[in-house]
């Protein structure tokens, strides 16, 4: 696995977006996953939804690891807490992406995210982003 697949692109992989899934299809061939806090992003869109949504959703993290916060994962989101904290950076509005962010940091995986402003602060952290 090499990458981790933020919310955002995950959400246009799903609707179709067709450049979205050009990249996808690319980078899924070096190996993609997702966070656990990105399934719960998508599965709580899809709520609304037909069931069948929520069936297609499941058949495509056949091939698409959901990584869990674990606690060596929320150890390194607290790290990332403290450090932005102590810089004066935003941290209570951003519980959710600290922890895609210390997901990927803690699996060593490039962050593939649209939202590279919520994460260019976060020490250590690879981003891509080939929608720039």
């Amino acid at each position: 696995m090499k990458y981790l697949v933020d919310s955002d692109v995950l959400i246009s992989v799903l609707q179709g977006d067709d450049g979205t899934l050009r990249i996808f299809r690319r980078l899924a061939a070096q190996g993609v996953s997702i966070s656990a806090i990105t399934y719960m992003e998508a599965a709580q869109g899809l709520l609304d939804q037909p069931a069948s949504a929520l069936a297609e959703f499941d058949r495509f993290l056949i091939d698409v690891p959901v990584l869990p916060i674990d606690q060596h994962t929320a150890f390194r989101c607290a790290s990332l807490r403290r450090v932005l904290a102590d810089r004066g950076g935003r941290v209570r509005q951003r519980g959710l992406d600290l922890l895609i962010a210390a997901t990927a940091l803690e699996h060593r995986l490039t962050l593939v995210t649209r939202n590279v402003h919520d994460y260019g602060d976060i020490p250590g952290l690879i981003l891509f982003d080939a929608w720039s």
